[in-house]
């Protein structure tokens, strides 16, 4: 009378081969398991890509080098070609006539503060 209470649960379903095949214990089977030449064709062409990234990225960058040095090279060594002239004292006065006229820009009118003549002092003069 104390039996336990069984669930019912349906029929189960008859081992499989693959299931048995090790003795007779189940295995969980991986969903989308990958095959062991994809995984090394994979680590392969992992392997391979990343030197031959780092060695891309490195003649690239010995090229940008010696770009500069060159560049470097070429700024440190520029000679400017300068056309020489002697010294020597004009032939005579020349005369230049421009075509303009030349005005200021505002123009005022200046008058004095005083009206009459200024006797100047001697004793206050900056010349003596």
């Amino acid at each position: 009378m104390n039996e336990p209470a069984r669930i019912a649960e349906g029929p189960e379903p008859a081992p499989s081969k693959i299931d048995t095949m090790h003795g007779g214990t189940k295995r969980p089977q991986r969903a989308g398991r990958r095959s062991r030449g994809f995984n090394l064709a994979l680590t392969a062409f992992v392997l391979l890509l990343l030197p031959g990234g780092l060695c891309a990225g490195a003649v690239r960058y010995y090229h940008n080098r010696q770009a500069v040095a060159a560049t470097s090279e070429e700024h440190r060594n520029f000679v400017p070609n300068v056309r020489v002239a002697a010294v020597r004292a004009s032939d005579g006065m020349m005369t230049v006539s421009l075509p303009a006229t030349t005005t200021a820009f505002e123009a005022a009118n200046i008058f004095a503060r005083t009206s009459g003549y200024i006797e100047s002092d001697m004793s206050t003069s900056a010349t003596r």
